[in-house]
């Protein structure tokens, strides 16, 4: 997929891929109908225009319903002022935790929990279900089925470093595995995750960081299961190929 093209599944928008670093594209994702429009995530406070330009190009800020924060950013409460002041007045949904330092803060925003919703929202031509991701990296994250558009907005999971060609599989993987190696702390934290996304419908994969993906789900599903990582270099180590090898001068 083009990085410079932007994703759009019938009421699904990818609001990006938004440059924020030498190696990262962030995304956020616009849920969009006629009676409901979701905004999913927000990246740091510094690169809030250029996604307000990207947002517009799509609906006016004062025509969103809902702002949803599945992944949390270190100046995630700046980030909710600005987007409030650029014409956000709808409601706002995150874990528990999230809800509560927002509120905190002084956002006066309808602000509702992923728990106390039951893990789940039905919104006007929209069924969210919310799966929590456990320390991929933060404690506080989780991803979004959404079951009329097939779609799954998994966070972390499936995220890639910036690549020259995403049309490549081998270079996506490289960049999952770069990605995942960098910022997750071992790889059997995917697991529950993954057998849990297996039972839906999939036809899109659409990460924080990266590239959607269209084709051949099962397969990359298979593939993010099977990555083998684990961060500390005391064990394991790998070479330029990526391949693990046991790291026996420090064992």
């Amino acid at each position: 997929m083009n990085p410079q093209t932007d994703y759009k599944f019938n009421k699904l928008h990818q609001i990006g891929p938004l440059k924020t670093e030498e190696n990262l594209l962030f995304n956020g994702y616009l849920y969009m109908s006629d009676r409901s429009r979701l905004l999913v995530d927000l990246p740091t406070s510094e690169w809030m225009g250029p996604y307000k330009e990207k947002i517009e190009s799509i609906s006016a800020m004062n025509q969103l319903t809902h702002l949803i924060i599945a992944y949390p950013n270190f100046s995630l409460v700046t980030s909710v002022k600005m987007l409030i002041q650029l014409g956000f007045n709808g409601s706002i949904i995150s874990t528990r935790a999230i809800s509560k330092q927002l509120a905190q803060n002084g956002i006066k925003l309808p602000i509702t929990s992923i728990e106390k919703l039951d893990y789940q929202y039905y919104a006007s031509d929209f069924k969210l279900n919310f799966l929590p991701i456990q320390y991929l990296p933060f404690p506080l994250s989780f991803m979004i089925y959404e079951s009329e558009t097939h779609s799954l907005l998994s966070n972390t999971l499936f995220s890639s470093f910036r690549i020259d060609n995403p049309n490549s599989t081998v270079e996506l993987k490289q960049g999952i595995f770069a990605y995942h190696k960098s910022n997750l702390p071992s790889s059997e934290y995917l697991k529950e995750p993954i057998r849990r996304i297996r039972q839906h419908k999939i036809d899109a994969l659409c990460p924080t960081f990266g590239y959607v993906i269209e084709n051949d789900i099962d397969a990359w599903i298979e593939y993010e299961y099977q990555l083998d990582f684990y961060n500390t270099s005391q064990v394991f180590r790998y070479n330029e190929e990526f391949i693990k090898e046991f790291n026996y001068i420090e064992i």
